[in-house]
This record gives C-alpha cells, structure tokens and sequence, in this order.
C-alpha cells in the first residue's frame, strides 16, 4: 500500500457503547476494559484497512494509540461523546 492509503480510506471510527456492560460484568467475568476492547477492535480494522487513521476517546489508556501505530495506523485522539467523534471524524475526511 503506497503512502496515501490512510487518506482515501479515511478514518476508522471506534466508538463501541460498552462500558456499562463491562463495568457490571467487570465484578464477576473479569471482562476486558473498555480500552483493551478499543485497541482488539481497532487492531481488527488495521488488519482490514492498512494504514487508516483511528479515532479514539481521550479517556482510552495510552495503550490504545500505542498499540494503533505499532499496527501501522494513526491515531488521532477526540473528546468523549459521540458528537465529538463525530465531528473529528467531518473534519478529517471519515465517513459514518
């Protein structure tokens, strides 16, 4: 994949309404955090999508855009909320 790739495939929205079920099964599953889900997930969409920019919250553990990049993506940090994401995701080319 040449160098424009993560621009025409825009980014990857990781938006996953989960926490609330993790949290209460977090007490007796010992379920992943929502971070560690994030980065499965977005690890899933580079995979697919080779070099595409990934939006994560800004409450995502700095594992997540770590973990982004060393699966060859960018990560691009927004404020919690879909709107916010949203609008990250207007303002760098992402569709949703």
């Amino acid at each position: 994949m040449g160098p424009n790739h993560a621009s025409r495939v825009g980014p990857i929205r990781v938006d996953i309404p989960i926490a609330p079920f993790v949290e209460v099964r977090t007490r007796t599953l010992n379920a992943p955090t929502p971070s560690a889900i994030t980065a499965l997930v977005a690890t899933r969409e580079l995979a697919k999508h080779p070099g595409a920019m990934i939006i994560h919250h800004l409450i995502t553990s700095a594992a997540v855009p770590e973990i982004v990049a060393e699966h060859g993506g960018h990560p691009v940090r927004s404020r919690v909320g879909h709107s916010f994401i949203k609008a990250e995701m207007a303002r760098t080319g992402g569709g949703g």
